[in-house]
């Protein structure tokens, strides 16, 4: 423990050094603004689809090294699968994008049918064990029943089904569409490139 907080000292002493020492550098950093009404807007890419909108406000896109580029895109564009040769960061500065990650197209997969999706299997997984509970119960029953009418001659019907037996039914499904709730809401709020990194 004393090792790793000197090491943290230390670290955090060099940093603070090192701000306070700075190599001067041979040229000054060069700041730039983009009002987005000086922005010049062409024609995207041949790589992209016809509608799209492009603009490049620094470097090369088709030279190695980094550049910042705009891209518009109408409402329900559409991307084919693709892939980066270098690192790309992705801002959404107005709207939505749907991004997927793979070699095929699926316009149906999205976080919100997946947060449906395990939902309903929360809710069918618990339906189908309220169904089996109220099987299980209504055979007992029957050997109940059985049991009773030896000892009393009387026994009572066990087929009928109560009214409060669908209400168990629907209980059971609204507890377990709560329970499937919060792994299906990580799943939602949980980014592609996590997802992909665990698996």
């Amino acid at each position: 423990m004393r090792v790793l907080l000197f090491a943290g000292l230390a670290l955090s002493g060099a940093t603070t050094i090192a701000a306070q020492n700075p190599s001067a550098p041979s040229e000054p950093a060069k700041m730039t603004l983009y009002p987005s009404s000086e922005i010049q807007w062409k024609d995207g890419p041949a790589s992209l689809p016809k509608g799209a909108k492009m603009a490049i406000l620094e470097g090369d896109p088709t030279q190695p090294g980094v550049f910042t580029m705009r891209i518009k895109f109408p409402a329900g564009f559409r991307v084919s699968p693709h892939y980066h040769s270098q690192i790309e960061h992705a801002t959404v500065i107005s709207g939505t994008l749907h991004l997927g990650m793979g070699s095929t197209f699926d316009k149906d997969a999205t976080r919100a049918k997946i947060l449906t999706l395990i939902c309903l299997e929360a809710g069918l997984i618990g339906l189908i064990g309220a169904i089996l509970g109220l099987i299980v119960g209504h055979l007992l029953g029957a050997a109940g029943s059985v049991f009773i009418e030896r000892l009393v001659g009387e026994g009572f019907n066990w087929m009928a089904v109560r009214r409060d037996e669908l209400l168990y039914l629907l209980g059971v499904v609204a507890l377990a569409i709560l329970a499937g709730l919060v792994p299906a809401l990580k799943a939602y709020r949980t980014p592609v490139a996590t997802n992909l990194v665990a698996g």
